[in-house]
């Protein structure tokens, strides 16, 4: 096998502070709840794990969706924040 047969490919959702004409200092992973007692259940949020998507696509619109209720529920971070999707290779 050729090394882009052995690899499998995903896309992660990540949140960084909003920063005027800065460059993020970091970037932290977004994932939907792994535990029954975590809030949010069915929304990305910072819990130090990342939930990853099979396409792009899937992956903005989960983050779409989340940033839209999040909003609805009078949330803040999400307009004190910067988003972005990347590709995450696994071998």
């Amino acid at each position: 096998m050729t090394p882009i047969e052995t690899k499998r490919v995903g896309y992660i959702c990540m949140v960084a502070p909003k920063k005027k004409d800065v460059t993020p200092e970091y970037w932290a992973p977004l994932s939907y709840a792994d535990h029954p007692n975590q809030p949010g259940q069915d929304m990305l949020l910072r819990r130090g794990s990342a939930t990853m998507f099979v396409t792009q696509q899937q992956a903005w619109d989960a983050l779409k969706d989340t940033l839209i209720r999040s909003e609805a529920e009078g949330a803040s971070w999400p307009g004190k924040s910067t988003f972005t999707v990347i590709e995450v290779r696994l071998p």
